[in-house]
């Protein structure tokens, strides 16, 4: 299985799962406001650790877990 991320018109970062059939499921979604709430980090910056969050997940994955 491979992942893959995108972002929503709304923000919110969803990272997709594809099996080897074709298939394409939601496995996670990382939120903007968390972060801008509880951090008080400027939306900026959370829209930076929100996609780098993505990213280590995605890239993580498909380095180890696929051929």
């Amino acid at each position: 299985m491979r992942l893959s991320w995108s972002r929503a018109e709304d923000g919110v970062v969803t990272v997709y799962g594809t099996s080897s059939d074709g298939c394409i499921f939601e496995i996670a979604d990382f939120w903007l406001k968390p972060m801008v709430d509880r951090f008080g980090a400027p939306r900026a910056t959370a829209l930076d650790w929100q996609q780098q969050a993505a990213e280590v997940l995605v890239n993580n994955w498909n380095r180890l877990f696929t051929a």
